[in-house]
C-alpha cells in the first residue's frame, strides 16, 4: 500500500500506472485499489529485488530498456490528473536557497541554460520522473517499473535520474563510468547520447538544488561527481 502526504502525489501515481497499466504489458505494477487521493493499493511483486547492488552494465540496460518500451507506446497525454511540465520543474533553478547557490556556484546557470535549450526542441510526453535503479522491481522473471512521479516533458529527460544512483558500480574516481552510461544509454534507447548527458546534467544539479533548500546539510558530493562528469556535454 502507498500512502503519500504531497498534494495530489498519490492521484498522480495511482493515475501514471493505470495510464500505462493499459498501454503496456505488465511493465508497471498493478493498481488494484484506491481510497481517493490519499492511498492506493498494488499488486505485490515477488521477490521484490531491486536493480541496485546489479552490475552497471545490466542494471543499465534494463532501465534502457524499460524507457524505450514506455516511449515506444506512445500513450496520449491524460487529462487528468494534471500533471507538472519539466518546464515547471526547471523554474525552481530562478530562485534556490544560499546553501544550494554556494555549493553548486555556476552549475545553477549552466543547469538553467542546458533546459532552456532541451527544451524548446523536446517532444512532449507523460515521463516518470525518478527511473532509476529502486524503482524497478523483479517480479517473477520480469521487471516492473514502480513509484512514477508524473512529469510531462521530453523523453530523453528520463534517463537523468539513474545516473546519480548506484554509483558505486561506476567507479568516480574518473568520468568514463559515467559517460559509459550514458553511451550505453543511448545504444539501447534510441537517443542522442548529447541530450541524456545535457539533461543529466541539468536534471541532477535540480535534484541537488531540491535537496539543499529543503536541507542545506545534505551531502551532494557524490551527484556533484557525475555533474561535473557531464559537463563534456554541450548542445
Amino acid at each position: 500500500m502507498k500512502i503519500g502526504w504531497e498534494e495530489h502525489a498519490i492521484r498522480r501515481e495511482r493515475g501514471w500506472l493505470t495510464h500505462y497499466g493499459e498501454h503496456t504489458k505488465g511493465l508497471v505494477v498493478s493498481v488494484l485499489e484506491s481510497n481517493g487521493d490519499d492511498a492506493y493499493l498494488m499488486r505485490r511483486l515477488d521477490p521484490g529485488t531491486s536493480l541496485d547492488g546489479i552490475s552497471n552494465d545490466v542494471a543499465t540496460e534494463i532501465l534502457g530498456s524499460c524507457i524505450r518500451a514506455l516511449t515506444e507506446s506512445s500513450p496520449t497525454i491524460p487529462q487528468q490528473p494534471s500533471y507538472p511540465t519539466l518546464e515547471e520543474w526547471f523554474t525552481r533553478l530562478e530562485n534556490t536557497s544560499e546553501a544550494s547557490q554556494r555549493k553548486l556556484g555556476k552549475r545553477i546557470d549552466r543547469a538553467s541554460g542546458l533546459a532552456r535549450e532541451l527544451l524548446q526542441a523536446s517532444q512532449l510526453s507523460l515521463l516518470h520522473g525518478d527511473l532509476h535503479h529502486t524503482n524497478v522491481l523483479k517480479d517473477a522473471d520480469r521487471w516492473v517499473v514502480t513509484d512514477p512521479k508524473g512529469v510531462i516533458g521530453d523523453p530523453s529527460h528520463e534517463c537523468a535520474a539513474m545516473l546519480r544512483n548506484s554509483l558505486e558500480s561506476v567507479g568516480l574516481d574518473s568520468p568514463r563510468g559515467v559517460h559509459r552510461r550514458v553511451d550505453q544509454l543511448a545504444s539501447v534507447t534510441g537517443f542522442d547520447a548529447t541530450r541524456i548527458a545535457a539533461w543529466g546534467y541539468a536534471q541532477n544539479v535540480l535534484s541537488c538544488a531540491w535537496a539543499l533548500d529543503a536541507n542545506p546539510g545534505t551531502d551532494v558530493s557524490e551527484v556533484l561527481a557525475v555533474i561535473d562528469a557531464l559537463e563534456w556535454s554541450s548542445l
